[in-house]
């Protein structure tokens, strides 16, 4: 009990020296099982997977192949600009990775598709997408399925940075997020709240991209 009761003062010094130094400290120890750590500040940049358009209508796709004509939006929550070059986004099948050199704005969106002649569906320009709105054209995208399906977005180090499932997919959220009709797409609300749970998300009708709730 002395030597805990010592370490908790001695921490309790270096928390108060690095307020006022605006330094961290990283040293850890381990006694009788419990590990002790000062300065443990998360460094994943805030980014949420904000809207999804899974199950495309013909009046948002090709009735031909509509898989390539899904998005996922992300948000970043953030007041600064993001890089995601060589991020990348998994599913239940794939992995494709952000091989653009692009960033999403500060409180701002980014639209990711297959294709930017997707975009023509939504009345939205590539060329000059909007304020706060970054278009990016993957080439290769996830196949997201209609009934049932995870997401997860991983930086350029391969730390997950957020991750939901939905329909079916239980496997990240519990219960997932529920399955919308096609058309439909599933949105935080309001736009970046996330609390790692399904509540987080409405069924939203019709589709906002580039501009959340």
């Amino acid at each position: 009990m002395k030597i805990l009761k010592s370490l908790f003062i001695l921490f309790s010094v270096l928390f108060l020296a690095s307020l006022a130094t605006n330094s961290y400290f990283t040293d850890q120890a381990t006694i009788a099982g419990n590990t002790f750590q000062a300065g443990t500040w998360p460094t994943t940049p805030n980014v949420v997977i904000n809207e999804v358009y899974y199950d495309v209508d013909g009046n948002h796709g090709s009735e031909g192949a509509p898989q390539n004509d899904e998005w996922i939006e992300l948000y970043n929550n953030t007041g600064s600009s993001i890089s995601l070059q060589n991020w990348s986004i998994t599913d239940n099948y794939e992995t494709v990775i952000i091989h653009a050199d692009k960033s999403i704005p500060a409180n701002g969106f980014v639209l990711l598709s297959k294709s930017a002649n997707t975009w023509t569906y939504w009345g939205i320009n590539p060329g000059s997408p909007g304020a706060g709105i970054e278009v990016i054209e993957m080439g290769q995208f996830v196949m997201l399925s209609n009934t049932g399906d995870q997401i997860v977005l991983k930086d350029q180090n391969g730390t997950i940075v957020d991750q939901i499932s939905y329909g079916t997919n239980a496997t990240i959220l519990n219960p997932a997020i529920p399955d919308v009709a096609e058309g439909h797409s599933i949105e935080r609300n309001p736009k970046g709240h996330d609390t790692d749970t399904a509540s987080d998300f409405i069924n939203q009708t019709p589709p906002t991209p580039g501009s959340g709730l």
